[in-house]
This record gives C-alpha cells, sequence and structure tokens, in this order.
C-alpha cells in the first residue's frame, strides 16, 4: 500500500480506494507464498528441508523488495534484468535503493524483512509445531483468493501488473508461434508517390521524452506544464489531434523512422529487427536525396533502440558516452539533463555539413523516475517545465542564428507518460487518451491549427513531402501537411506492455483489437465494415506472421 501511494503520490494525483484494491489484488500472491514458506518451515521436522524452504523464502522476500524499489523509483514494474538498464549497473541502482530505504515504505519493508526473518529462525529451532503451521498455510491461502477475487472497473497502467503474470506472459512471449515468411507475402502495401514541395529545409526534429498532451493546456486545455511549447503552439502549426503509435520510446522511434506501426503479442517485438519495414525508412530516404542526417541522444542506447536506429540509417549517432559530456552529472540511462544535450547539438550546427540535414534530438530528462536535474526532486511536472524550458532557449537560440531563414523545427512527444489515465483526460480528449501527444511545427509561413487526426507513421513521409520532390505513402499514412485533406485510412495504436490489445479508429469509431496467438479479433467497439478486410490483412503483415 505504502509504496504504490508513494509511487502514484509523486507523478499524479493519489489513488482511490478501488485502485489501492486492485494493488493490494495484485501483489496478494507475495504474502500467500511467505506465508505458505514459513508455514511449512513449523511443519517440516528435517533440518534439510527447513533449510530448503527457509532459502526459498529469503530469496522471494529480496527478489519482492527489489520490485518494490523499481515500482515506487520508475514508476513501473519490469524484470529484474532489465533494471540495469535504467540504472547504468549496479553501482548506479545504490541512489534507487538508498532513496527507497530512507522513505516511509522502505522503513515499512525493513519491518517486513525483520519479521520474516524472526520467524523464519523461530520455525528453524523450533520443534514443528503443526497448529502453528497450518493456521499461516491457511491464512496463505485466504490471501491466495484475494489475488483470484475478481477486480473493480478502473482503468491502471498494466506496467503495475503482478510479477507472476510479467514472468508468465513474458514466458508466453517466448514460446509463441514462431514468424513465418508466408505471411510477407500475403499482403505488401501498395505505395501511393505524389510530387513534393522540394523546399530543401534543414529539419530538426526534436523528440521530448513522455511529452503527453494532457500535459499541455494548448493541446488539452488540463495542465499546464509546458508553457513555452504552448506559446510556440500558438505562434506556429499545430496537430491538435495528433497521436503515437506506441507506449515507450524504441517502440515510438521505429514508429517514426520506419513509417509502420508496431503490433506484437506479449512481448514479442520482432518486426524492429526485420529489414522490410526499413526499406523506405525516413533517415535512409533524405540520405539518398543529399541530406546528411544524424541523431543525438543524451542516454544509452539499451531496449534494442540501437538496433533500430542502426537499420533506420542514420550518417551519424551519438548517445550518452559523446565526450561532451564528460564530468556532466547524470541520471537515468546515464544520461545527461537536456540542456547539455541541446549544447552538444548548437555545438554541432556550427560545424554542419553544407549540405541540407536531418536531424533529430532524442531528450531524457522527464523520464521515468522523473528526476528534476535543479531540485533533485521526483516530479514529473518539474522535470516537464525543466524539459519546456531547455526545448524553448534552443528553438529561441536557433532563431537568433538565423536557423528559419532556411529550416523549419519539429517538436512532439515519443509517447504518453506510462501513468495511469485519469477520466479526466477520457473526457477531454476521448477514447484515445492514452496515445496523445503534442506536434507543433516552426518555419516559414506554416501557422494555424490542424485538426485532422495523425500520427508518428505519418510524420517522417510528411516532412519529405515539404523537403524533398517526391513522398510516398503506404494505404495507413497521411500526409499531415496537404491542405484540406481528410483522413481516409484508420490510426493503429499497440497499447501498453503485457495487455497484447491495439486501439484502432477509423474515422469517429474506435475499437479494442485483441492480438491473440492466431487471430486478431475485436474485443470491445466497432468499426465500419469496409476498411476491415484489409486492415486485418495488414495486421497479419506487420505481425510477421501468416496464421494470425
Amino acid at each position: 500500500y505504502r509504496v504504490y501511494q508513494d509511487a502514484l503520490q509523486a507523478y499524479t494525483a493519489a489513488a482511490s480506494p478501488d485502485e489501492i484494491f486492485v494493488f493490494l489484488k495484485w501483489d496478494a500472491w507475495a504474502p500467500a507464498a511467505l506465508l505458505a514458506g514459513i508455514g511449512l518451515c513449523f511443519l517440516f521436522k528435517r533440518k534439510w528441508m527447513k533449510w530448503g524452504t527457509a532459502l526459498i523464502t529469503l530469496g522471494l522476500l529480496l527478489i519482492l523488495l527489489a520490485d518494490f524499489i523499481l515500482v515506487q523509483s520508475l514508476n513501473a514494474r519490469l524484470f529484474l534484468f532489465q533494471a540495469g538498464d535504467f540504472t547504468g549497473g549496479l553501482l548506479g541502482a545504490w541512489p534507487l535503493v538508498w532513496a527507497y530505504v530512507s522513505s516511509g515504505s522502505g522503513l515499512w519493508s525493513l519491518g517486513l524483512m525483520l519479521c520474516v526473518g524472526t520467524l523464519l529462525t523461530a520455525a528453524f529451532f523450533k520443534r514443528p509445531d503443526r497448529e502453528l503451521g497450518w493456521t499461516l498455510a491457511v491464512v496463505a491461502g485466504l490471501c491466495g483468493l484475494l489475488y483470484l477475487a475478481p477486480e473493480p472497473a478502473v482503468r491502471l497502467s498494466p506496467d503495475f501488473k503482478d510479477l507472476p503474470r510479467l514472468y508468465w506472459q513474458r514466458i508466453r512471449s517466448v514460446s509463441s508461434v514462431a514468424p513465418s515468411a508466408q505471411g510477407a507475402q500475403e499482403f505488401v502495401p501498395a505505395y501511393r508517390c505524389e510530387p513534393g514541395l522540394n523546399g530543401r529545409q534543414n529539419i530538426i526534429l526534436i523528440i521530448i521524452e513522455s511529452w503527453s498532451a494532457y500535459k499541455s493546456q494548448f493541446f488539452s486545455d488540463l495542465h499546464n506544464d509546458t508553457p513555452k511549447l504552448d506559446q510556440l503552439a500558438r505562434e506556429n502549426l499545430a496537430f491538435i489531434h495528433y497521436h503515437t503509435n506506441n507506449y515507450n520510446t524504441v517502440q515510438s522511434l521505429f514508429n517514426l523512422f520506419s513509417g509502420y506501426p508496431l503490433l506484437h503479442y506479449y512481448t514479442d517485438t520482432l518486426p524492429l529487427k526485420n529489414e522490410k519495414f526499413y526499406t523506405r525508412a525516413v533517415p535512409k530516404t533524405f540520405h539518398k536525396a543529399g541530406y546528411h542526417t544524424a541523431l543525438f541522444s543524451s542516454a544509452s542506447f539499451v531496449y534494442s533502440k540501437d538496433e533500430v536506429l542502426r537499420r533506420a540509417g542514420f550518417d551519424e549517432l551519438h548517445n550518452q558516452h559523446d565526450p561532451f559530456y564528460e564530468g556532466k552529472e547524470r541520471f537515468i540511462f546515464n544520461s545527461v539533463s537536456d540542456d547539455w544535450l541541446y549544447r552538444r547539438v548548437e555545438q554541432w550546427l556550427k560545424q554542419a555539413p553544407k549540405q541540407p540535414y536531418f536531424l533529430v534530438v532524442e531528450t531524457t530528462t522527464s523520464h521515468a523516475p522523473y528526476m528534476d536535474p535543479v531540485s533533485h526532486q521526483r516530479s514529473f511536472p518539474r522535470t516537464l517545465r525543466f524539459a519546456d524550458q531547455a526545448a524553448a532557449d534552443f528553438i529561441e537560440q536557433l532563431r537568433r542564428d538565423g536557423f528559419f531563414e532556411k529550416g523549419i523545427v519539429v517538436v512532439t512527444g515519443d509517447h504518453r507518460a506510462l501513468l495511469p489515465v485519469a477520466q479526466e483526460q477520457y473526457r477531454a480528449l476521448g477514447a484515445t487518451a492514452e496515445s496523445h501527444v503534442p506536434l507543433l511545427v516552426i518555419g516559414r509561413g506554416l501557422h494555424g491549427v490542424r485538426t485532422v487526426p495523425g500520427s508518428h507513421i505519418d510524420l517522417g513521409v510528411s516532412l519529405q513531402y515539404l523537403a524533398l520532390p517526391q513522398a510516398c505513402f503506404h494505404p495507413y499514412q497521411h500526409n499531415l501537411f496537404a491542405e484540406g485533406e481528410t483522413r481516409n485510412s484508420c490510426l493503429l495504436f499497440q497499447r501498453l506492455l503485457f495487455a497484447k490489445r491495439a486501439l484502432v479508429t477509423c474515422g469517429d469509431q474506435t475499437a479494442e483489437i485483441c492480438l491473440n496467438p492466431n487471430s486478431n479479433t475485436i474485443c470491445k467497439g466497432t468499426l465500419p465494415p469496409q476498411p476491415q478486410p484489409q486492415l486485418q490483412a495488414f495486421m497479419r503483415w506487420l505481425r510477421q506472421d501468416n496464421s494470425y
């Protein structure tokens, strides 16, 4: 209870009683397992059986505590072997451990360890006590019944799901149906090419970590955590119905640079490694057109990010190992703060090649655990305001340097923050609130507000329309910059990890698609009948298996 309260209050409003009940239900397996282990120690007569049970119980307790540290510090439940990617190794994890131990949740956890240790010691040296052993077993069974109890109808991030389900779904992912090459032959997207404006502008794409529409007053009329970027949106070109296609950074980068959604069953993300999705990658296309392409990130390339960026075909890739960052304070993913990232980009721009360039700037400061570089306090609003100020200062410096005489800047969020979606967000943004991110474009002659829906898979090819002689769109891409054009294709969004569902919006209808091992079926909502056969074929092709 304390862990979840601390985690939620650090980032969003306090949890409701129903939400707290769901959190406790998800973790009811833990006291059930611990009490069962202690009870068995009281029942067993042989020392080796007591030793084995005690070691398993203590190991389970340590895993549980490590999990609680991750939940409170990163606001997400992870495989333990993934934790090093967030902390930069075991040494980088010590600040998270110390922050947890010194918190209210940590003090309760120390009490829990002392309690379990005392009971195990008593069970080990005491003669078998059948009455006490069976009493603990009954209580463990009651906790197990709570774990199996039905859940109230509350909207919560699946990233909080319990550990047993997390690892079971990982096993199902690894053992799921193997991809078939026949799936690629069944459906091939038919591209349509249209003349571009051939502006040959220099393009800077700024991807702000976790910048969500609900955190912008301009894009949602809810929170006011990015006032500088909101002002730039009012003064330039803004897209108020713009979406990400996936829920995390690596997959969103795949969307932006490949031009395709990523659909997967549980944790199976094989499309990230399939070259067929990168044949028309945005950096490759700009490079073929005579552009120099580069990406600057302030963090390490984890979770297949390096593979996605390498396959996308950038001429230059820069991350946290850049010598420019030597001696700078480090944060999540061993990153430097956003202001240092922009200073490094400014240094590069002073020596930029004479040919036009497509430059991507990927920030990290506003990533969980949302550590404000100034106050060193955990606060999502504070990190967003820091990211907002740093981006605005960088754009102002570009203006002073005359960049906008022959250049455009595009600013968007990689994905919505991995936090529970409040009811007010659904009321303000609709059924697709969890995919809404801002998009603004700054450049000469680019003004106004666009209301036609768009997504990350549209952005790269739409920029090619502005800059190149020709731009080619597949059936599920839309030209964001074409005047008066309405969207005829559907929007796809893969829901949060382990939800194995996708949201599909066609016109004013939204449906939830269940991505089962051997089928894609509508499990909630409705879609118009006309696009369904082509949509089904496209989703099978995206999932790379003819049997889907």
